[in-house]
């Protein structure tokens, strides 16, 4: 983002042509207090705009934000402010990521139903509110998919055959409340075996995401037995559908329900 066409602010010294300092006078900074985000969002949106929103009020107003995170945190805010009933749509200019935990029986089921690279119309489903612990997605809604659910497929002709089964997120904003399953990759530092004070046998896996920050993989028993000992440092691993967690400042990894 360049302010003014790229021409306010003093060039930087190693990166002059892409790169500009400026400096923002005090008047213009919110002080970061417990209620500064709401004091930004009524600094943009007047309570006019907010009570009575118009596509012609809005266009012209907007938050940059760094991350999705805190689009959707802002969004919350102002759904809540702005009166009347919300309604939750699905968007259909883009890819939406699609995840399901399923029992091994049940995803038996379907798998002959649903075929890779492919996309279908679902219909004859129910709507159910998200579950608020370890969802897959972040959305507010779910569907569930019973007996008489009928997938419709899609011509494909018209569909860039591309196909990613696996994303690395980024651990610290999958933490935050509410919890998501997530997947990780990275380098392995060190593996090692570990016994708890019950008892367990567990196998612990330093690793090293690509950051080059440090986080731990936790396998407790039932899970212990998917990486070997043989495992060593430089190679790399991939986990999928795991719970990220903090723990006297250190980053962990433990897998939920999905391979390793």
């Amino acid at each position: 983002m360049a302010i003014g066409d790229g021409t306010i602010g003093k060039p930087d010294e190693k990166d002059p042509t892409n790169t500009r300092h400026i400096d923002i006078p005090e008047r213009y900074l919110i002080p970061f207090k417990e209620d500064s985000l709401m004091t930004l969002i009524h600094f943009i949106y007047d309570s006019d705009t907010l009570l009575h929103p118009t596509p012609a009020a809005l266009c012209g107003k907007a938050i940059i934000c760094p991350t999705n995170e805190h689009v959707e945190d802002i969004n919350s805010m102002i759904i809540k402010i702005v009166p009347g009933t919300s309604v939750t749509y699905t968007s259909t200019d883009n890819v939406i990521p699609l995840a399901s935990n399923q029992d091994i029986d049940l995803k038996d089921d379907y798998e002959p139903d649903i075929e890779v690279h492919s996309c279908y119309k679902v219909t004859k489903y129910i709507v159910v509110d998200n579950k608020s612990y370890n969802p897959t997605l972040k959305h507010q809604a779910s569907l569930k998919i019973g007996k008489k659910t009928y997938f419709e497929p899609f011509s494909d002709k018209d569909i860039p055959y591309h196909f990613f089964q696996f994303a690395s997120y980024d651990l610290d904003e999958r933490m935050k409340p509410p919890k998501q399953l997530t997947d990780f990759i990275g380098v392995v530092e060190k593996n090692f075996e570990t016994t708890t004070t019950t008892g367990k046998a567990l196998r612990k896996v330093d690793l090293r995401d690509e950051n080059n920050k440090p986080v731990q993989l936790t396998l407790w028993p039932a899970k212990r037995h998917l990486i070997g000992g043989d495992v060593k440092r430089g190679d790399i691993i991939a986990i999928n559908s795991a719970q990220a967690t903090q723990f006297r400042g250190k980053r962990f990894i433990i897998p939920d329900e999905g391979p390793v």
